[in-house]
């Protein structure tokens, strides 16, 4: 591996560009080359996170969705986890887990819907902290619709590295019959104790509307900020609108400190499980859902990828011209988020069908797709190893590759799965996905080059839109209420 190189964000919310570079394939020495200026405060964080050895380099945090604010969702350097075999079953937790575990260190942070956050020990899955109880769920009765009771904490939490601080979205209960709020709140990873606990509700949306809004994507962690969005229950049903707000991480008000609303009278939610990409300079990125008009004349920024600044002003916007017969379809473009790839490409497919690449600099307003074709329904979360997005479709995982550059791209299909259909992910060369979206029970691995089956491990129930985590020498996935560990011949 002598000579090769590559870009690394370390850690979420705290972007730079690095590239790790082995020396002569002799020495067990890597070197750190920055590219930008970082703080000191940063490069120590960073070297936490890089594990050095002769073997190459191999993460040992996984603090946001998909491992980084790309959501990339790739280890390129995990150890042989083929053939796979338990290391560990933690102990049944107290709700379901719909969120992907995030990894800080020897720690694993796990959500519930019961409202309740765990740390579990990363070689044998005992609980270390946990639970640490911040609220009362939502009750069915309390909903017009759904499918998730009770209604706790769904997305997947962001951990702060350099402060040791993991920021999750609880829904609670609160003193007003059928009135909820969304709490963020910011726990320990040390310990478990709560550091600041507030309603992240903006004042815009009614009382007793805040109920009909779910936030089910991924934190995000940028710019001294954790980013929030929200959507609505499944199944659509009630006032609700798509909205992206901010917080300091440091805890210090007002809730939200910024906030962006989808103009539309009504739906456009921002609920796909993958959440919001950030990209190197801070800018947000979103994809939103149907929204209220299905009137070619009368744009609602729905099915929509939409570019926001730091403080949350739209910069930019992109949908495609089916976005108003996509709307009455009920054919969300944000099923999934946006990938960030090489070349300042974004990668963005959809319940539609089809597959479109945009440019991240200049997103082009309605039509304005570099690259479209048909490719399949798209839910949860990608994975990207450039120059190949891994795409959760629901008929199979597909590997694309995108070709060309970014004023002339396309993409071509390698290999698409039989059997693998949902959020992927890269581990060395074996990319790991459950059977469904859908709540399946089994996980995966295909050989990276061809697709081809190299593990199938039978896991039990799952959630929807369950994804794995790769760290160190463990494959780490979530089985409604307990955490599997897989480990490789050398774990």
């Amino acid at each position: 591996m002598s000579g090769y190189g590559r870009r690394v964000r370390f850690p979420a919310g705290r972007d730079r560009a690095w590239v790790v570079q082995s020396m002569p394939a002799h020495s067990s020495i890597w070197k750190v080359v920055t590219l930008t200026p970082i703080p000191r405060p940063v490069i120590a964080v960073v070297m936490a996170v890089l594990m050095v050895s002769a073997a190459g380099c191999a993460i040992v945090n996984w603090p946001t969705y998909h491992l980084n604010n790309d959501r990339t969702g790739d280890d390129r350097f995990a150890p042989n986890l083929i053939p796979p075999r338990l290391a560990w079953t933690s102990p049944t937790l107290d709700g379901a887990i719909y969120g992907e575990p995030v990894v800080v260190g020897s720690k694993v942070i796990v959500v519930t819907e019961n409202d309740s956050l765990y740390a579990l020990d990363l070689a044998d899955g005992h609980v270390r902290w946990g639970p640490t109880h911040v609220g009362t769920p939502v009750p069915q009765s309390a909903l017009n619709c759904g499918d998730i009771f009770p209604l706790g904490i769904t997305s997947t939490p962001v951990v702060d590295l350099a402060t040791n601080t993991v920021y999750a979205v609880a829904e609670v209960t609160t003193g007003s019959q059928n009135v909820v709020s969304h709490d963020l709140v910011a726990v320990d990873v040390k310990g478990g104790a709560v550091r600041w606990q507030h309603s992240i509700d903006p004042a815009a949306i009614p009382a007793g509307n805040r109920r009909d809004h779910q936030q089910r994507a991924a934190l995000a962690l940028a710019n001294g900020r954790v980013y929030v969005t929200l959507g609505g229950l499944a199944g659509d049903c009630g006032n609700y609108t798509g909205w992206v707000l901010s917080a300091r991480a440091d805890g210090t008000g007002p809730f939200p400190r910024q906030s962006y609303q989808v103009p539309t009278a009504r739906e456009g939610g921002i609920w796909g499980p993958s959440g919001p990409a950030v990209d190197a300079t801070g800018n947000i990125f979103v994809t939103t859902g149907n929204g209220a008009s299905t009137d070619p004349g009368n744009y609602d920024h729905a099915n929509s990828i939409i570019k926001l600044s730091p403080s949350l002003i739209e910069l930019d916007h992109f949908a495609p011209t089916t976005w108003a017969a996509d709307s009455a379809a009920d054919a969300d473009l944000g099923s999934t988020g946006p990938s960030l790839l090489a070349n300042g490409l974004i990668f963005q497919a959809g319940k539609n069908g089809t597959g479109y690449l945009v440019k991240a600099r200049n997103l082009g307003g309605i039509g304005g797709q570099k690259y479209q074709a048909p490719l399949c329904r798209d839910f949860g979360g990608n994975a990207y190893r450039a120059p190949v997005v891994y795409v959760a479709c629901t008929d199979g995982v597909r590997a694309v590759q995108v070709n060309g550059t970014a004023h002339n791209p396309s993409f071509t299909v390698l290999w698409h799965s039989q059997v693998a259909a949902a959020a992927p992910i890269v581990a060395g060369n074996v990319v790991w996905a459950a059977d469904t979206n859908f709540g399946g029970s089994t996980l995966y691995g295909l050989n990276i080059n061809d697709g081809a089956t190299v593990a199938t491990l039978n896991v039990g129930t799952m959630t929807h839109f369950t994804t794995p985590t790769a760290v160190g020498a463990r494959l780490l996935l979530a089985v409604t209420d307990k955490v599997l560990a897989f480990k490789g011949p050398g774990g």
